[in-house]
């Protein structure tokens, strides 16, 4: 799915983590390449490796920040900074997303 810049996108860490089961959690995850992004194993774009958030660097994250939260109420969400053009992302409990979205509408 193509993002422009200041746009984010997310998903539920549970989602995330369902197809990748059977995969290494270093190699799986968030690619991103000319604003273009998608989920899954390992690739490489014009020779360079398009992963930028693998999945054992969210899990990490949400076990400091989350511990006692479940996958399913653990949104990911991440996109491109509009001022300096670098990746960008965070995680949200359910309940910050929800009171978000009430707030802003579907716009992060």
């Amino acid at each position: 799915m193509h993002l422009e810049p200041d746009t984010m996108m997310f998903y539920t860490l549970d989602s995330l983590k369902r197809p990748a089961r059977n995969v290494d959690w270093d190699t799986w995850g968030v690619h991103e390449h000319g604003g273009n992004f998608w989920i899954g194993h390992q690739s490489l774009v014009d020779g360079k490796d398009a992963l930028r958030l693998p999945l054992l660097d969210i899990l990490e994250k949400r076990d400091e920040e989350y511990p006692d939260q479940g996958d399913e109420e653990v949104y990911v969400l991440f996109g491109i900074d509009g001022k300096t053009g670098a990746f960008k992302w965070f995680l949200l409990s359910k309940e910050e997303f929800k009171r978000n979205e009430e707030r802003y509408g579907r716009r992060l």
